[in-house]
């Protein structure tokens, strides 16, 4: 204690030591045994009767205040391996996979995921979780890239001291128009049509924040995001005189936010953010197929579901400095 403020100094493991030193010194000083104390008091029969008169109302009283010197010495950096990919569901469902279900195929078991504290590279119960190794994992995507059913949109790779984030982005801005005029004025005196827009970033976007709890297990926060622009939902606006209109496009955005907690060098997987396209495929016999008029007789026409889900695969790993020499 120093002058009724507890002082915690020394060194810890990890910021979760830390955390428990000052929830225990914040029930200590809740108890009120850390406290001042001192009440309205007079001394002598007070300042009436030729006494003193202590100043401290009944309702204050001095609260002590928790000084956090503590040092943490424990691995408090952090690389993340991030793999962000679109897959075709088509695929995914041809090969017999349900990330809600449970069974196993080809030596590869998956299930629903029941607890967070389980990564890819380690076994969970029968009932849940997905057993995967890091080498069949990688094999299994590289067969997928070359197939043409997956499309690897970034692969970064992060480094964050414990209780900092780590941002990652790559894609462009996008001119929204916000607004339309064709008032004469001073700086517009023909009545010309102007526009005022403001910029949209779209693209992949990565932000994570590692916690090292103990040695070997780290808490994650991570989110995610890929934006794009589309047509979908676009609005045309009027133009003026021999001015053509404009189409304000609209952005596709697909986000993820989750915490969970690894062991360093466990994988998880966050998938389900799933993109739908339809459109009209035409089938028929060769060469028959465009004859005029008669080909209508030889030809067919379907529409096409072409779904495609975002796969975002995280390995966090504790990391140490290495001299040059040795990179």
């Amino acid at each position: 204690l120093l002058n009724d403020n507890v002082l915690l100094t020394g060194t810890v493991d990890t910021p979760l030591d830390a955390k428990r030193a000052v929830d225990l010194a914040t029930i200590f000083v809740s108890g009120g045994e850390a406290t001042t104390g001192q009440y309205s008091q007079t001394a002598a029969g007070g300042s009436a009767n030729g006494g003193v008169d202590i100043n401290n109302p009944d309702q204050e009283r001095r609260v002590s205040k928790i000084v956090n010197l503590l040092q943490i010495i424990g691995d408090d950096q952090v690389t993340l391996k991030v793999t962000v990919a679109e897959v075709s569901r088509s695929v995914m469902k041809q090969l017999g996979v349900n990330m809600v279900g449970n069974g196993g195929s080809n030596g590869i078991t998956w299930g629903a995921v029941s607890s967070t504290n389980y990564g890819l590279g380690k076994p969970l119960s029968q009932s849940s979780g997905l057993s995967l190794g890091t080498a069949e994992l990688q094999s299994y995507i590289n067969a997928m890239e070359q197939s043409g059913v997956m499309k690897t949109l970034a692969e970064p790779t992060l480094t964050a001291v414990s209780g900092e984030k780590a941002t990652f982005k790559v894609g462009g801005e996008f001119n929204l128009i916000t607004s339309r005029t064709s008032n004469t004025s001073t700086d517009n005196q023909t009545g010309q049509i102007t526009y005022t827009n403001d910029k949209l970033e779209y693209g992949i976007g990565l932000e994570f924040q590692p916690v090292v709890l103990s040695a070997g297990r780290i808490s994650l926060k991570v989110r995610t995001s890929v934006s794009e622009p589309t047509a979908e939902g676009a609005t045309t606006l009027e133009g003026g005189g021999a001015l053509p209109g404009t189409t304000l496009l609209s952005i596709r955005k697909r986000l993820a936010d989750t915490t969970v907690e690894l062991p360093s060098g466990g994988s998880m997987m966050i998938a389900g953010l799933v993109r739908d396209d339809i459109r009209q495929a035409v089938s028929g016999l060769p060469g028959l197929a465009k004859i005029p008029v008669l080909g209508t007789l030889f030809r067919s026409k379907d529409f096409v579901r072409n779904e495609s889900e975002l796969v975002i695969i995280i390995t966090p790993y504790l990391a140490r400095p290495v001299a040059r020499n040795e990179l």
